[in-house]
């Protein structure tokens, strides 16, 4: 009953609650966006701007052209170009029920990825266009400086806030919720191409800062929300571990058919997230004992497996 019971989610945070590591997030994104990023903006954006300027010619064309894998196009069409095929693919083509399980959870993790980035762009997106504040170029060329409010629609007025830094920084996090190893690298990346913004003189550290307060605050609500419908992530066995910095994702659909039994793991207790050699071989193994879940013991379960009194020590 408890491995049902986890396998459907229960006991976990409830709607957008608030866990200590989300409010702890949430205060630090507001703290940028309302605090740090308009004191940034009076004292050091100006002082910032003309530094960069300063950089030799060849640093700034490496990052210029760094910088445009930050935009969000070469995320948005593929995340949901790849959903859409992994759903028809699961609905025409499969024949499977495992399989076809699979291809569901590409397609949704696919679309998650896409919701991560889409959502907080429309946001940044909106400011952009309703504060309209001049880019660095036009302060150091023109001595034009601060916001004209609703001209956002012509580029030179669309600095405040950073799209690219938080397509980037949104990506980083929706992918980083399912490849843990990749976690430092993919906000290295984020970071790099937050910078190189500054480099290129397209955005001031004021813009950078608030894009990541919007990123972290919509990221948070978003897999809060995944996280109580069940769909795609559960929580570890106990609330304590649900507070961790991101949530485990939702094992393979291949294995999510498994039952509780003696020595083996049932539903709840596959919790990891396992690879498609995995959920393939899982299935091979269901096909050979005529549809039945091929159950694992547990590694827990084997190593508190007694010692054989024959066997020599």
């Amino acid at each position: 009953m408890e491995s049902e019971a986890l396998g459907r989610g229960e006991g976990y945070p409830k709607p957008w609650q608030v866990t200590p590591l989300i409010r702890f997030g949430a205060l630090v994104s507001l703290l940028l966006f309302f605090v740090l990023a308009p004191l940034t903006g009076l004292l050091f954006d100006p002082m910032l701007t003309e530094l960069m300027a300063r950089i030799p010619m060849k640093v700034v064309v490496f990052f210029d052209e760094f910088t445009a894998i930050g935009n969000s196009r070469w995320y948005l069409y593929p995340s949901v170009a790849a959903a859409l095929l992994s759903f028809l693919t699961a609905r025409y083509l499969v024949k499977k029920e495992n399989a076809k399980r699979i291809w569901r959870w590409f397609a949704g993790a696919c679309f998650f990825i896409f919701v991560n980035i889409t959502i907080p762009g429309l946001l940044v997106a909106a400011i952009k266009w309703s504060l309209g504040r001049a880019r660095p170029k036009l302060l150091l060329y023109d001595d034009i400086y601060g916001f004209d409010f609703f001209v956002g629609l012509e580029p030179a007025y669309n600095s405040f806030p950073s799209g690219h830094a938080q397509a980037s920084l949104c990506i980083a996090l929706a992918v980083g919720c399912f490849f843990k190893r990749l976690r430092p690298y993919l906000l290295a990346f984020a970071v790099t191409i937050a910078v190189s913004r500054i480099i290129v003189l397209v955005h001031f550290l004021s813009d950078v800062m608030a894009s990541i307060a919007i990123s972290l605050v919509l990221f948070w609500a978003i897999l809060n929300f995944y996280r109580e419908k069940g769909w795609l992530f559960t929580p570890g066995p106990d609330r304590r571990e649900a507070r961790g910095a991101l949530d485990r994702p939702a094992p393979w659909p291949g294995v999510l058919g498994a039952q509780p039994q003696s020595g083996g793991c049932g539903a709840g207790d596959v919790i990891s997230f396992q690879g498609p050699h995995k959920a393939l071989s899982l299935m091979r193994e269901q096909e050979a004992l005529g549809g039945r879940a091929a159950v694992r013991p547990c590694r827990k379960n084997r190593r508190s497996r007694p010692r054989d009194a024959n066997r020599n020590p």
